[in-house]
């Protein structure tokens, strides 16, 4: 392959895709498909995702935040925050915890001896259910070293 369609092709991989093309980011696949259109070389997925890998790139790993360019993103962002947003327009979260009541947990704190004289009542506390091994090693189907 030609070094400039390499360098095409490193050089498209770390800008952001074109508005035009509607991403956020690019794929191997729709890299390879902009390529070709753009410069009339035809080149194959496995090669953008081949020099990828020859160069330590991993564009679906980018750190940034970008956002979606879904022409409805707007009204779903307001359909998710809106609710938590204050009618009067001030700013400022109206989150608030929901007191926890009584019987938050579990089980209630209750007193150590208590605990003690009563462990059938509390699961964790109970021995486990098979002293035993699952499988014994002198099972029928075992004859012993060999």
């Amino acid at each position: 392959m030609p070094a400039n369609i390499r360098s095409r092709v490193l050089a498209l991989t770390r800008a952001t895709p074109p508005a035009e093309t509607g991403l956020t980011h690019w794929s191997s696949r729709e890299l390879a498909k902009y390529v070709t259109r753009t410069t009339g070389v035809s080149i194959s997925w496995h090669f953008v995702a081949k020099l990828w890998r020859e160069n330590h790139l991993q564009p679906w790993r980018q750190g940034t935040f970008k956002l979606s360019r879904d022409p409805e993103f707007a009204d779903n962002v307001m359909d998710i925050v809106g609710p938590y947003l204050p009618a009067d327009g001030r700013g400022g979260a109206q989150l608030r915890r929901e007191d926890a009541g009584p019987s938050t947990g579990p089980y209630p704190a209750v007193a150590a001896d208590h605990v003690r004289r009563h462990r059938e009542a509390y699961p964790r506390l109970r021995p486990p259910r098979h002293h035993q091994p699952l499988r014994d090693n002198r099972s029928r189907n075992r004859q012993g070293l060999r």
